[in-house]
């Protein structure tokens, strides 16, 4: 066989491959959809139907369209902002309408701004005697009939000054002239005037009153921070407030004893939980926001308990684990027993809270968790190592660099030279950002300088 013959079969076979996997790719991607059909008592669902060609002939068939196919619990009907159930139309202050919409499940309608409850603005200037208003469309009719009555008033002024230049200017041909420009423009004024208010009560008589339509409002859902946990939405976090100086890494607004907002209350889950909340990796469905507002479906958080107080939750749903600083180790040869790769931001993350006494100006130890590696001839190896500073030690800026320094090494810091950096930490940076609080409990700052160390000022 020719070569070309030989290219033109392989071209061939690669097509027909290539169009068959799409149309594979395409059946499979359609195989997850949920059909829901419109008909005049809302949307319903169509049982049989299970891709987007199967739920539009199904529907078609039964003479409705097709209300969505949807492919996650975003795209439900319930799910769609426009629709609301009464209850939720009476907590947004609107006019729950009696219209069925086909895009709509079952009893949720439609949901009107309600007039009554419409801001009033009192006008600094009134026009046509409008003071107060608080429909823009009123106010645009009323500027449009005072600007129509205005310029008809003009247009007849300008009529009756040509009209006695005319009768004034005897035989002065230049002064009749002005007078019957003056006449032509008055009048073609006055006719474009009058057309504009004939068009409009021609195409529609209410486009003179100017009365917007009213429009159906958009429900409102709460949406959710990935980084939020349910310890932080619910405020409680190993059973007692979610506080920083309890352990978590930052306030919760709704922990007791915290300044909750207004009418503020912790977020409400779908599954009871203890007083503790669930485990590391539990995920949960929200149902209520702080305000009780309904959360968007399929909203979730997941609970990051771990029993010990120094360990972390780390990883997602049942891939996540507790883990302490030290725990993370991998080596070029050797992947991390945890599962959890090594990495400056994992072990910043991974460092224990500080600890406090009472308060959060009085901390006892900080504690650091920093990236490490090392290079031998066969291998790498990166792991994450804890460090503690005993702050009861250190009652002013010059005692930092005698500090006792735990988990890395039992060398006091003095000894170490304070350009050293061990494992991330050097006593300039432990000067700079002064971890135990000294200058904020004394009034003063903790300043390094080459020749004198850490000193206050």
């Amino acid at each position: 066989m020719d070569p070309r013959q030989w290219l033109f079969l392989l071209v061939l076979c690669v097509s027909v491959s290539f169009v068959f996997g799409v149309s594979s790719a395409t059946y499979a991607q359609e195989s997850s959809c949920s059909c829901y059909c419109a008909t005049q008592q809302g949307a319903l669902p169509s049982l049989n139907a299970t891709t987007d060609s199967t739920c539009r002939d199904t529907c078609e068939s039964a003479g409705n369209s097709v209300a969505t196919c949807a492919r996650d619990a975003s795209g439900l009907p319930s799910q769609n902002v426009s629709c609301f159930t009464k209850k939720q139309c009476t907590n947004q202050e609107g006019i729950f309408d009696s219209y069925q919409p086909p895009e709509c499940i079952p009893n949720m309608h439609y949901c009107y701004p309600d007039p009554s409850k419409r801001i009033e603005v009192t006008l600094s200037t009134s026009i046509a005697g409008l003071t107060v208003t608080g429909d823009l469309g009123e106010y645009i009719s009323y500027a449009y009939k005072w600007m129509l009555g205005a310029g008809t008033t003009i247009a007849i002024v300008f009529l009756m000054v040509a009209g006695l230049r005319w009768t004034l200017g005897g035989a002065n041909a230049e002064q009749i002239g002005k007078a019957k420009k003056t006449v032509t423009n008055a009048v073609i004024g006055l006719v474009l005037l009058m057309l504009t208010y004939i068009i409009l009560l021609t195409v529609n008589p209410q486009l003179l009153k100017l009365q917007v339509p009213s429009f159906p409002m958009i429900r409102a859902v709460a949406l959710v921070s990935e980084d939020d946990t349910c310890e932080y939405l619910l405020g409680k976090y190993r059973g007692k407030p979610y506080l920083v100086t309890y352990g978590a890494p930052s306030n919760s607004p709704f922990a007791i004893g915290q300044p909750q907002p207004q009418g503020g209350h912790p977020y409400t889950l779908k599954e009871d939980t203890t007083s503790q909340g669930g485990l590391c990796g539990s995920i949960v469905e929200i149902s209520k926001d702080w305000e009780g507002n309904e959360v968007l479906a399929g909203e979730t958080c997941q609970f990051t308990y771990c029993s010990k107080e120094d360990e972390k939750c780390m990883g997602t749903g049942k891939t996540a684990q507790c883990v302490t600083c030290n725990q993370v180790a991998s080596s070029s040869l050797v992947s991390s027993p945890t599962g959890v790769v090594p990495s400056e931001s994992t072990c910043a993350e991974l460092a224990p809270q500080h600890r406090y006494s009472g308060n959060a100006n009085n901390l006892i130890v900080a504690n650091y968790c920093n990236y490490v590696e090392t290079k031998t001839a066969t291998s790498v190896l990166s792991r994450c190592a804890s460090m503690s500073i005993q702050c009861l030690s250190v009652s002013t800026c010059e005692k930092y660099s005698l500090t006792q320094i735990t988990g890395w090494s039992t060398l006091l810091y003095a000894q170490l030279d304070p350009s050293t950096d061990v494992y991330g930490m050097t006593l300039q940076k432990l000067c700079t950002e002064d971890p135990c609080l000294v200058g904020a409990r004394s009034g003063t700052t903790c300043v390094f300088t080459e020749n004198s160390g850490c000193v206050t000022r």
